[in-house]
């Protein structure tokens, strides 16, 4: 004798939630920011890459060479994505 379809539609909702839980999203978050987008490069960017937008960006937005206050809010930023996706 078959389950009531309650019962199945049950199952069926739970493996589905269980699978969105346990699938891992691709994009590492540094704060609100995607870290990927902060340096301007793709997910599948290798270290290299990373490092040159990295060093890019920190000559354009460094205190010492750019006086606005949001550039240095954004210098903070990219330098800690640099340091999220430098470790991996």
């Amino acid at each position: 004798m078959a389950p009531p379809a309650a019962i199945r539609w049950f199952a069926v909702v739970s493996a589905l939630m269980l699978f969105h839980l346990i699938t891992t999203s691709t994009a590492i978050y540094c704060d609100e920011d995607d870290c990927y987008d902060l340096l301007g490069v793709t997910q599948s960017a290798n270290t290299s890459e990373i490092k040159k937008a990295y060093y890019k960006l920190s000559l354009k937005h460094h205190p010492d060479k750019n006086p606005d206050p949001e550039s240095k809010k954004l210098f903070v930023k990219v330098a800690n994505a640099y340091e999220v996706l430098g470790i991996m």
